[in-house]
């Protein structure tokens, strides 16, 4: 089932950068609250599609594992600096208030450090290195590859609010589908037996 959340992750960061874009002043409020609270929400959603993709590299475990760690890594500074956000945001008055707040609340709380700059950034890392691992030829599972290009749409969708604009998040959203898609569908699909092997009955015959 946690392949449900390579489209989910998506959804919920196109809500976020679609309802960030109503107050273009980023006041506290309705809108600030909203749009921080799908940013929440979008965080373990990628750490679960990070772990619906480890299946797609089965038979690179000790990388696919790496992926997934550093993607569990992302999503809780991910989740720990949109916490951190909606707490200076409630209550106060204006934008330059939430400021302050978010500083008090920083000095008070253990490595929240760690919840900005490139921290949050790794739960994408991840996904993307999970892409480039389910591509990679194989001797097993080819039936559950995902085409070369998916890999690199979903860096660049990852990457371009960052170097461009934040107002494209809901555009970086949106391309992250179809860079998920081909895992989704895979992910769906019936499992190969073995090869050499057909089930029959209770057993296997060679």
């Amino acid at each position: 089932m946690t392949r449900y959340a390579l489209l989910t992750a998506p959804v919920l960061l196109f809500c976020y950068g679609s309802v960030r874009l109503l107050d273009p002043t980023r006041s506290p409020g309705p809108v600030w609250t909203v749009s921080h609270l799908f940013y929440l929400a979008a965080f373990p959603a990628l750490a679960l599609a990070a772990l619906a993709l480890r299946s797609l590299a089965a038979d690179r475990r000790g990388a696919a594992l790496v992926c997934v760690v550093t993607s569990a890594v992302g999503a809780l500074a991910g989740v720990g600096q949109a916490a951190v956000d909606l707490l200076a945001g409630w209550g106060a008055a204006d934008k330059a208030a939430r400021g302050v707040a978010a500083n008090h609340l920083r000095e008070i709380i253990p490595a929240s450090d760690l919840f900005y700059g490139v921290w949050p950034a790794l739960t994408q890392v991840g996904i993307v290195g999970l892409l480039v691992l389910a591509w990679i030829p194989s001797g097993t599972a080819v039936a559950l590859r995902v085409p070369w290009w998916c890999a690199p749409l979903a860096l660049a969708a990852f990457v371009l609010p960052t170097v461009a604009s934040l107002d494209l998040i809901p555009v970086a959203a949106v391309a992250v589908v179809p860079a998920v898609l081909p895992a989704f569908r895979a992910l769906a699909a019936p499992r190969p037996a073995p090869v050499g092997w057909r089930a029959r009955g209770a057993g296997f015959d060679r």
